[in-house]
């Protein structure tokens, strides 16, 4: 079976991407300063507001920020990261701190 493996990094994001019917890893990194910049006003570009997911797919978010951060349901401390594969349909919201306070939605598919 032949396997392309593309990464790409846009922002904080990296997304593994293989043959359509594989499952994909979504990962997000918060960068350690995020906060600070937050609070200065400027503007944050790492969490998208809607992350869209099949089923079998992989979510990793890491905190490499000096603060806790919540991302939708998932709440990390400093130094901590959540990785969830999912494996059933599911929608899940909850508040972003990490782009102003703002929601995200988690939908899996």
């Amino acid at each position: 079976m032949d396997r392309r493996v593309c990464r790409a990094r846009l922002g904080g994001v990296r997304r593994v991407l293989r043959n359509a019917s594989d499952p994909q890893t979504l990962e997000y990194i918060i960068p350690k300063g995020t906060a600070t910049q937050l609070l200065l006003g400027e503007p944050i570009n790492i969490m998208p507001d809607r992350i869209d997911l099949s089923v079998g797919d992989r979510l990793i978010i890491r905190n490499r920020d000096v603060v806790n951060h919540t991302v939708g349901p998932y709440t990390m401390r400093p130094g901590e990261s959540i990785d969830v594969t999912y494996h059933r349909v599911g929608r899940f919201t909850g508040i972003c701190t990490v782009n102003a306070n703002s929601d995200t939605v988690i939908t899996i598919r």
